[in-house]
């Protein structure tokens, strides 16, 4: 019997290639990076660049496996995609492969399920205030990108005219950091990075291969992937192992010090003193507050003589009548005892500010920055803030730069060139973050000082003449004043 069955010609190849017809959209979609085409895979085909269709082919039975062995067929992408319609032979890019499934929503005040350092972020205003600052002063100066070679070069004449012949690919990394909103994905990724120890974006590509989005990733959701060589394989997104491809993935790890390439949570080691700030602010300060004002009574009713129905009712009516500064007449036996509770409320306050210099050190964020200093002058918060930007400011933008290094400007590169992936480009693109001055900041921590001074002699720890409202009303407006997220008292 002929192999592949009774027909003639089973299991044989076609001679002939298949016949025209609208253009294929594929059933299964797997990946997200283009495209499909006959020949030779990058949109031109043998027919002349042609529509692929496959006639008569029900899609039930249409598969990656079975198209793969079509003569003159090669799949470079297995996404469902649809043609583009100005060319009618290219197909692009059809979305995300991540579905968006949020587990929770912005507006939830349900913690439960959370994960735990994303759960302290929510809830937390001092750990939210701190992030959120590191962030802002990280990425708020911007950038610029810069062409080097990727040889020394001893003459400067040819420097400049290697530069300058390859000036177009600068202005495509510059077209692709707008399209994509680069700053702002900086931004998340400091706060995913310090939030979860680590941060990814999938990257969706136009139809000339090149970088169009960056989707923020569920850290929690995502792991890389590593073979027996320490090189990074792909990523795991969803349980699902190697879901993403290294290219499909702009990636970064907070405190990668292993090769592992999973980060570090900066909210680890300070679960112990949130959970304690919480337990008084939740509970000690919330009953404090209560009995601070006034006493407790202690009423005690006789009864005797009554069934149980007449003594719950009777008790039921007393309650009823007590109201802070009433006088109750009644003509039944009743005795009252005044317990007045004095909360040590200096004490608790004390712990507070402990727990929150424990929290802001593990930050190291200056404390007048998030509003938690109560008076500071000109000369220490100058001193203060320039240890700030040339400590963990910089060593932020060192490892942001060298991933988008790596991982972002390089991939542009091999793009623009047409270059394989192995082969080396002659230029490189370099990230240069713009210089924070701490002299920008100069006159607003003088004036700020001055007012804070001020407004801390009028509060004078709730006994003065200004009131919290009055207090927090400066905070914010200090906020404002030095760029920084608002912050309560």
């Amino acid at each position: 019997m002929p192999r592949g069955g009774r027909r003639p010609g089973a299991g044989r190849p076609r001679k002939y290639p298949l016949k025209e017809g609208k253009p294929l959209t594929p059933i299964h979609a797997y990946t997200s990076i283009p495209s499909l085409s006959r020949g030779q895979g990058q949109g031109q085909g043998q027919d002349g660049g042609k529509p692929l269709s496959l006639s008569g082919a029900p899609e039930a039975r249409m598969g990656w496996e079975t198209l793969e062995k079509t003569p003159g067929v090669v799949v470079s992408s297995q996404a469902m995609v649809e043609p583009e319609k100005a060319r009618g032979w290219v197909i692009r890019e059809a979305g995300p492969k991540s579905v968006y499934a949020p587990w929770t929503t912005a507006t939830s005040t349900s913690y439960a399920g959370m994960n735990k350092y994303y759960r302290e972020y929510r809830r937390d205003s001092l750990v939210r205030s701190c992030i959120d600052t590191l962030a802002f002063f990280a990425t708020n100066k911007g950038f610029e990108t810069e062409l080097e070679p990727a040889e020394k070069v001893d003459d400067e004449s040819r420097v400049e005219s290697l530069l300058e012949k390859y000036r177009f690919v600068e202005d495509m990394v510059d077209r692709v950091n707008a399209r994509v909103h680069l700053d702002h994905v900086l931004r998340i990724a400091v706060i995913k990075a310090k939030v979860f120890g680590k941060g990814g974006f999938e990257i969706l590509y136009d139809g000339e291969g090149l970088p169009e989005r960056l989707i923020p990733l569920d850290s929690t959701r995502l792991k890389p992937d590593l073979n027996a060589e320490w090189r990074l394989t792909g990523f795991t997104y969803n349980d699902k192992k190697g879901f993403y491809s290294p290219q499909e993935v702009l990636y970064f790890a907070n405190h990668m010090f292993e090769a592992d390439w999973e980060g570090l949570s900066d909210i680890e080691p300070i679960m112990d003193p949130l959970e304690t700030r919480r337990t008084i602010l939740a509970e000690a300060m919330k009953e404090a507050a209560k009995v601070m004002w006034a006493g407790i009574g202690v009423h005690t009713v006789d009864t005797s003589g009554l069934t149980d129905a007449e003594a719950e009712q009777a008790l039921e009516n007393h309650r009823q009548q007590i109201k802070p500064g009433k006088h109750i007449i009644t003509n039944q036996k009743i005795s009252v005892q005044l317990v007045d509770l004095k909360p040590d409320l200096e004490k608790l306050i004390a712990e507070l500010e402990y727990l929150d210099q424990e929290i802001i050190g593990n930050f190291q964020v200056p404390r007048f920055l998030i509003g938690r200093e109560k008076q500071f002058n000109r000369a220490t918060a100058y001193a203060e803030l320039e240890a700030f930007v040339n400590g963990p400011i910089a060593d932020i933008q060192r490892w942001l730069r060298r991933s988008l290094e790596d991982q972002w400007y390089n991939r542009i590169v091999q793009i623009a060139l047409k270059l394989g992936e192995k082969e080396r480009p002659p230029i490189i693109v370099k990230h240069r973050w713009l210089p924070i001055s701490t002299a920008d900041y100069a006159e607003l921590i003088q004036a700020s000082s001055q007012l804070a001074d001020g407004i801390s002699r009028l509060y004078g720890q709730g006994l003065g003449a200004v009131s919290k409202d009055q207090a927090s009303a400066f905070v914010k407006k200090l906020a404002e004043l030095l760029g920084i997220p608002e912050t309560e008292v």
